[in-house]
Protein backbone atom coordinates (compact mmCIF):
# COMPACT_ATOMS: atom_id res chain seq x y z
CA UNK A 1 0.00 0.00 0.00
CA UNK A 2 1.42 3.25 -1.23
CA UNK A 3 1.26 5.67 1.70
CA UNK A 4 1.92 9.00 -0.05
CA UNK A 5 5.09 9.70 1.74
CA UNK A 6 7.74 9.68 -1.56
CA UNK A 7 9.72 12.94 -1.59
CA UNK A 8 8.23 14.14 2.14
CA UNK A 9 10.51 15.37 4.65
CA UNK A 10 10.37 13.84 8.20
CA UNK A 11 11.80 14.88 11.25
CA UNK A 12 12.10 11.91 13.72
CA UNK A 13 13.00 12.96 17.16
CA UNK A 14 15.14 9.96 19.74
CA UNK A 15 15.05 8.01 16.53
CA UNK A 16 18.79 6.42 17.30
CA UNK A 17 16.93 3.19 19.05
CA UNK A 18 13.77 1.37 20.18
CA UNK A 19 10.35 2.32 18.08
CA UNK A 20 12.07 5.94 17.17
CA UNK A 21 14.70 3.86 14.84
CA UNK A 22 11.81 1.56 13.46
CA UNK A 23 9.53 4.67 12.64
CA UNK A 24 12.24 6.47 11.00
CA UNK A 25 13.14 3.07 9.32
CA UNK A 26 9.62 2.48 7.83
CA UNK A 27 9.30 6.60 6.53
CA UNK A 28 12.49 6.23 4.85
CA UNK A 29 11.00 2.86 3.16
CA UNK A 30 8.44 4.41 1.93
CA UNK A 31 10.31 6.92 0.27
CA UNK A 32 10.55 10.01 2.71
CA UNK A 33 13.66 11.53 3.85
CA UNK A 34 14.80 11.34 7.02
CA UNK A 35 16.30 14.01 9.41
CA UNK A 36 17.25 11.96 12.24
CA UNK A 37 17.59 13.37 15.41
CA UNK A 38 19.61 12.31 18.38
CA UNK A 39 20.84 13.64 21.87
CA UNK A 40 23.94 11.73 22.70
CA UNK A 41 25.47 8.70 20.91
CA UNK A 42 26.37 10.40 17.39
CA UNK A 43 27.69 6.93 16.09
CA UNK A 44 24.25 5.65 16.76
CA UNK A 45 23.00 8.22 14.47
CA UNK A 46 25.56 7.57 11.43
CA UNK A 47 24.59 4.02 11.88
CA UNK A 48 21.05 4.74 11.25
CA UNK A 49 21.83 7.09 8.58
CA UNK A 50 24.24 4.74 6.80
CA UNK A 51 21.15 2.21 6.66
CA UNK A 52 19.32 4.32 4.90
CA UNK A 53 21.18 5.60 2.20
CA UNK A 54 22.40 1.65 1.87
CA UNK A 55 18.87 0.97 0.60
CA UNK A 56 18.69 4.09 -1.12
CA UNK A 57 17.21 6.41 0.60
CA UNK A 58 18.11 10.34 2.35
CA UNK A 59 19.01 10.98 5.65
CA UNK A 60 20.97 13.15 7.53
CA UNK A 61 21.52 13.44 11.65
CA UNK A 62 21.12 16.28 13.82
CA UNK A 63 21.94 16.50 17.40
CA UNK A 64 19.50 18.42 19.44
CA UNK A 65 17.91 18.03 22.66
CA UNK A 66 14.46 17.86 22.76
CA UNK A 67 13.91 19.78 25.89
CA UNK A 68 15.81 22.79 25.03
CA UNK A 69 13.97 25.39 22.96
CA UNK A 70 16.83 27.33 21.29
CA UNK A 71 17.99 23.50 20.44
CA UNK A 72 14.70 22.69 18.77
CA UNK A 73 14.36 25.80 17.14
CA UNK A 74 18.36 25.58 15.21
CA UNK A 75 17.55 21.97 14.77
CA UNK A 76 14.41 22.57 12.63
CA UNK A 77 15.99 25.65 10.88
CA UNK A 78 18.77 23.29 9.79
CA UNK A 79 16.37 20.98 8.43
CA UNK A 80 14.21 23.00 6.30
CA UNK A 81 17.59 24.53 5.02
CA UNK A 82 19.14 21.21 4.02
CA UNK A 83 16.06 19.54 2.85
CA UNK A 84 14.06 22.68 1.63
CA UNK A 85 10.94 22.01 3.68
CA UNK A 86 9.50 19.66 6.76
CA UNK A 87 6.31 17.91 6.29
CA UNK A 88 6.37 15.50 8.89
CA UNK A 89 7.53 16.11 12.60
CA UNK A 90 7.27 12.90 14.73
CA UNK A 91 7.89 13.41 18.35
CA UNK A 92 9.06 10.14 19.70
CA UNK A 93 11.05 11.34 22.55
CA UNK A 94 9.24 13.90 22.98
CA UNK A 95 8.98 16.36 25.80
CA UNK A 96 5.65 18.31 26.56
CA UNK A 97 5.52 19.57 29.88
CA UNK A 98 3.29 22.62 30.01
CA UNK A 99 5.77 25.12 29.65
CA UNK A 100 8.25 26.58 27.56
CA UNK A 101 11.49 24.10 26.68
CA UNK A 102 14.09 23.71 29.69
CA UNK A 103 16.72 20.74 30.63
CA UNK A 104 15.33 17.77 31.69
CA UNK A 105 16.09 13.99 32.21
CA UNK A 106 14.74 11.44 30.09
CA UNK A 107 12.56 10.60 32.52
CA UNK A 108 10.96 13.69 32.23
CA UNK A 109 9.81 13.28 28.72
CA UNK A 110 6.39 13.32 27.60
CA UNK A 111 4.91 12.66 24.72
CA UNK A 112 2.38 15.09 24.02
CA UNK A 113 3.99 17.43 21.24
CA UNK A 114 0.89 19.59 20.86
CA UNK A 115 2.08 21.52 24.49
CA UNK A 116 5.80 21.05 23.23
CA UNK A 117 4.73 23.17 19.76
CA UNK A 118 2.79 25.46 21.63
CA UNK A 119 5.24 26.29 24.61
CA UNK A 120 8.23 27.32 21.91
CA UNK A 121 6.52 29.25 20.03
CA UNK A 122 4.55 30.77 22.27
CA UNK A 123 6.35 34.37 21.91
CA UNK A 124 5.94 34.58 18.17
CA UNK A 125 2.71 35.58 17.04
CA UNK A 126 2.88 34.97 13.31
CA UNK A 127 4.14 31.31 13.23
CA UNK A 128 2.72 29.25 10.58
CA UNK A 129 3.31 25.78 9.55
CA UNK A 130 2.34 25.97 6.10
CA UNK A 131 3.15 22.46 5.21
CA UNK A 132 1.83 20.55 8.56
CA UNK A 133 -1.85 20.07 7.75
CA UNK A 134 -3.14 18.42 11.67
CA UNK A 135 -1.72 17.38 14.87
CA UNK A 136 -3.30 13.96 16.54
CA UNK A 137 -2.97 13.79 20.82
CA UNK A 138 -3.61 10.57 22.21
CA UNK A 139 -2.68 8.80 25.28
CA UNK A 140 -3.66 11.59 28.27
CA UNK A 141 -6.78 13.41 28.37
CA UNK A 142 -6.56 16.83 26.57
CA UNK A 143 -7.66 19.85 28.38
CA UNK A 144 -10.27 22.14 25.76
CA UNK A 145 -8.69 24.97 27.20
CA UNK A 146 -5.14 23.63 25.77
CA UNK A 147 -6.42 22.18 22.75
CA UNK A 148 -8.28 25.84 21.82
CA UNK A 149 -5.04 27.58 22.58
CA UNK A 150 -2.98 25.17 20.11
CA UNK A 151 -5.10 25.90 17.43
CA UNK A 152 -5.30 29.55 18.01
CA UNK A 153 -2.02 30.11 18.00
CA UNK A 154 -0.94 27.52 15.86
CA UNK A 155 -3.75 28.08 12.99
CA UNK A 156 -4.17 24.10 12.57
CA UNK A 157 -6.26 21.59 13.89
CA UNK A 158 -5.47 19.44 17.05
CA UNK A 159 -7.43 16.01 16.88
CA UNK A 160 -7.87 14.62 20.39
CA UNK A 161 -8.63 10.92 19.78
CA UNK A 162 -9.06 7.65 22.69
CA UNK A 163 -7.55 3.96 22.23
CA UNK A 164 -6.00 1.71 24.55
CA UNK A 165 -4.24 -2.01 24.08
CA UNK A 166 -6.83 -3.91 24.71
CA UNK A 167 -8.99 -2.37 21.55
CA UNK A 168 -5.27 -2.69 19.36
CA UNK A 169 -6.14 0.31 17.71
CA UNK A 170 -8.31 3.82 18.77
CA UNK A 171 -11.70 3.90 19.86
CA UNK A 172 -12.97 7.71 18.87
CA UNK A 173 -11.56 10.26 17.28
CA UNK A 174 -12.48 13.77 16.41
CA UNK A 175 -12.36 13.86 12.56
CA UNK A 176 -10.62 16.54 10.44
CA UNK A 177 -14.05 17.56 8.76
CA UNK A 178 -17.78 18.05 10.53
CA UNK A 179 -18.42 19.05 13.91
CA UNK A 180 -16.20 19.00 16.86
CA UNK A 181 -16.27 19.26 20.61
CA UNK A 182 -13.06 20.87 22.07
CA UNK A 183 -12.55 18.66 25.15
CA UNK A 184 -13.80 15.75 23.57
CA UNK A 185 -11.89 12.78 22.10
CA UNK A 186 -14.97 12.60 19.66
CA UNK A 187 -17.16 9.61 18.09
CA UNK A 188 -16.27 6.14 18.32
CA UNK A 189 -14.98 4.98 14.85
CA UNK A 190 -16.82 2.58 12.12
CA UNK A 191 -17.41 -0.54 13.39
CA UNK A 192 -16.85 -0.28 17.23
CA UNK A 193 -19.92 0.02 19.44
CA UNK A 194 -19.56 2.15 22.98
CA UNK A 195 -21.24 2.48 26.24
CA UNK A 196 -21.22 4.41 29.21
CA UNK A 197 -22.53 2.28 32.43
CA UNK A 198 -23.41 3.13 36.59
CA UNK A 199 -22.34 0.60 38.46
CA UNK A 200 -25.60 -1.87 38.26
CA UNK A 201 -24.48 -1.76 34.29
CA UNK A 202 -27.09 0.43 33.17
CA UNK A 203 -26.77 2.98 30.73
CA UNK A 204 -26.62 6.65 31.42
CA UNK A 205 -28.00 9.57 30.35
CA UNK A 206 -26.41 12.31 28.58
CA UNK A 207 -23.92 14.66 30.61
CA UNK A 208 -24.31 11.48 32.86
CA UNK A 209 -20.39 10.02 34.21
CA UNK A 210 -20.26 6.40 34.01
CA UNK A 211 -17.76 3.50 33.30
CA UNK A 212 -16.49 3.37 29.18
CA UNK A 213 -17.42 0.02 27.46
CA UNK A 214 -16.16 -1.38 24.21
CA UNK A 215 -17.36 -3.85 21.72
CA UNK A 216 -15.94 -4.89 18.58
CA UNK A 217 -13.84 -7.14 16.33
CA UNK A 218 -10.74 -5.36 17.82
CA UNK A 219 -11.28 -6.02 21.10
CA UNK A 220 -8.59 -8.64 22.56
CA UNK A 221 -9.43 -12.04 23.30
CA UNK A 222 -8.03 -11.88 26.68
CA UNK A 223 -4.82 -11.80 28.32
CA UNK A 224 -2.30 -14.16 28.02
CA UNK A 225 -2.24 -16.70 30.55
CA UNK A 226 -4.33 -14.10 32.86
CA UNK A 227 -7.76 -15.78 33.34
CA UNK A 228 -8.61 -13.68 36.42
CA UNK A 229 -7.76 -10.55 35.01
CA UNK A 230 -9.59 -11.66 31.75
CA UNK A 231 -12.70 -12.66 33.67
CA UNK A 232 -12.88 -9.36 34.93
CA UNK A 233 -12.03 -6.98 32.21
CA UNK A 234 -14.25 -8.76 29.47
CA UNK A 235 -17.98 -9.29 29.98
CA UNK A 236 -20.26 -10.98 26.94
CA UNK A 237 -17.60 -9.44 24.13
CA UNK A 238 -17.89 -6.10 26.18
CA UNK A 239 -14.26 -4.55 27.53
CA UNK A 240 -14.84 -2.83 31.07
CA UNK A 241 -11.84 0.02 30.17
CA UNK A 242 -12.18 1.12 33.95
CA UNK A 243 -12.14 4.91 32.53
CA UNK A 244 -14.64 7.40 33.45
CA UNK A 245 -16.83 8.72 30.04
CA UNK A 246 -19.62 11.26 29.67
CA UNK A 247 -21.27 11.97 25.92
CA UNK A 248 -23.38 14.78 24.72
CA UNK A 249 -26.54 14.18 23.20
CA UNK A 250 -24.55 13.76 19.72
CA UNK A 251 -22.63 11.04 20.56
CA UNK A 252 -18.98 13.18 21.19
CA UNK A 253 -17.10 11.30 24.62
CA UNK A 254 -15.00 12.90 26.85
CA UNK A 255 -12.87 10.79 29.17
CA UNK A 256 -13.32 12.20 32.60
CA UNK A 257 -10.61 9.92 34.49
CA UNK A 258 -10.28 6.84 35.66
CA UNK A 259 -12.32 4.69 38.31
CA UNK A 260 -9.44 3.93 40.47
CA UNK A 261 -8.80 7.56 40.58
CA UNK A 262 -12.27 8.69 41.33
CA UNK A 263 -12.15 10.59 44.78
CA UNK A 264 -15.24 9.92 46.76
CA UNK A 265 -15.85 12.97 49.37
CA UNK A 266 -18.69 11.72 51.75
CA UNK A 267 -20.34 9.53 48.89
CA UNK A 268 -20.09 12.02 46.45
CA UNK A 269 -17.91 11.22 42.99
CA UNK A 270 -15.42 13.56 42.28
CA UNK A 271 -13.12 12.78 39.04
CA UNK A 272 -9.45 14.93 39.08
CA UNK A 273 -9.48 15.84 35.74
CA UNK A 274 -13.03 18.15 36.19
CA UNK A 275 -11.10 20.54 38.81
CA UNK A 276 -7.35 20.28 36.34
CA UNK A 277 -9.22 21.43 33.56
CA UNK A 278 -10.71 24.88 35.54
CA UNK A 279 -6.99 25.39 37.61
CA UNK A 280 -5.30 24.96 33.93
CA UNK A 281 -7.83 28.14 33.16
CA UNK A 282 -5.92 30.20 35.88
CA UNK A 283 -3.31 32.23 34.33
CA UNK A 284 -0.80 31.66 37.09
CA UNK A 285 -1.07 27.43 37.18
CA UNK A 286 1.02 25.92 34.09
CA UNK A 287 0.65 22.45 35.07
CA UNK A 288 -1.50 20.46 38.03
CA UNK A 289 -2.70 17.54 39.03
CA UNK A 290 -5.52 15.91 42.13
CA UNK A 291 -5.20 12.93 43.94
CA UNK A 292 -7.59 12.26 46.94
CA UNK A 293 -6.20 12.22 50.51
CA UNK A 294 -7.71 10.51 53.43
CA UNK A 295 -10.09 12.48 55.64
CA UNK A 296 -11.31 11.74 59.49
CA UNK A 297 -14.70 12.51 58.71
CA UNK A 298 -15.66 12.69 54.82
CA UNK A 299 -13.64 9.32 53.98
CA UNK A 300 -11.61 11.30 51.13
CA UNK A 301 -10.75 15.10 49.88
CA UNK A 302 -9.25 15.90 46.74
CA UNK A 303 -5.77 17.65 47.52
CA UNK A 304 -4.34 19.91 44.40
CA UNK A 305 -0.74 20.17 43.38
CA UNK A 306 -0.04 22.85 40.89
CA UNK A 307 3.46 24.00 39.21
CA UNK A 308 3.48 27.42 39.39
CA UNK A 309 4.19 29.57 35.93
CA UNK A 310 7.47 30.63 36.10
CA UNK A 311 7.67 34.28 36.56
CA UNK A 312 4.73 34.13 38.48
CA UNK A 313 3.10 33.75 42.45
CA UNK A 314 -0.09 33.64 43.54
CA UNK A 315 -1.93 33.56 46.66
CA UNK A 316 -3.59 29.91 47.35
CA UNK A 317 -6.89 31.63 48.39
CA UNK A 318 -6.98 33.54 45.09
CA UNK A 319 -6.73 29.98 43.49
CA UNK A 320 -9.63 28.53 45.35
CA UNK A 321 -11.49 31.06 44.39
CA UNK A 322 -11.39 30.61 41.02
CA UNK A 323 -12.23 26.56 41.45
CA UNK A 324 -15.44 27.85 43.82
CA UNK A 325 -17.08 30.29 40.97
CA UNK A 326 -16.83 27.13 38.31
CA UNK A 327 -16.84 23.91 40.45
CA UNK A 328 -19.72 22.62 43.13
CA UNK A 329 -18.88 23.22 46.86
CA UNK A 330 -17.49 19.63 47.32
CA UNK A 331 -15.73 19.61 44.90
CA UNK A 332 -13.23 22.00 45.50
CA UNK A 333 -9.53 20.97 46.61
CA UNK A 334 -9.34 20.74 50.32
CA UNK A 335 -5.59 22.05 49.87
CA UNK A 336 -2.95 23.57 47.46
CA UNK A 337 0.42 22.17 47.56
CA UNK A 338 2.75 23.57 45.19
CA UNK A 339 5.46 21.17 43.19
CA UNK A 340 8.56 21.60 40.79
CA UNK A 341 7.10 19.41 38.51
CA UNK A 342 4.23 16.82 38.09
CA UNK A 343 5.34 13.38 37.69
CA UNK A 344 4.16 11.43 34.61
CA UNK A 345 4.56 8.20 32.60
CA UNK A 346 6.65 8.59 29.18
CA UNK A 347 3.10 8.82 27.42
CA UNK A 348 1.98 11.78 29.66
CA UNK A 349 0.02 10.17 32.27
CA UNK A 350 0.10 11.58 35.84
CA UNK A 351 1.80 9.23 38.06
CA UNK A 352 -0.70 9.99 41.10
CA UNK A 353 0.77 7.20 43.80
CA UNK A 354 3.83 9.62 43.49
CA UNK A 355 1.70 12.60 44.34
CA UNK A 356 -0.72 10.13 47.17
CA UNK A 357 2.89 9.70 48.72
CA UNK A 358 3.86 13.31 49.04
CA UNK A 359 0.86 13.58 50.94
CA UNK A 360 1.88 10.73 53.72
CA UNK A 361 5.85 12.28 53.70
Amino acid sequence: MDLGLKGKIALVTGATSGVGREIALRLAAEGASLAVNYRGSAAEAELIVKEIESKGGSAKAYQADVANFAAVKAMTEAVVKDFGGLNILINNAGLAKRQRFVETTPEDWHAQIGASLLQATRGDLDIRFPNLRLCVSAGAIMPATLNREFENHLGMPLLDGYGITETSTMVTMNWPTGTRVMGSCGIPVPGLAVRIIDQEGKDVAAGQEGELIVHGPNVMPGYHNKPEETRNALHNGWYYTGDLAKSDENGFLTITGRLKELIIRGGQNIAPAEIEEVVNTFASVIDCAVVGAPHEHLGEVPVLFVVPRPGHTFENEALLHHCRAQLSAYKVPHRVQVIAEIPRTGSGKIIRYKLRDLIKA
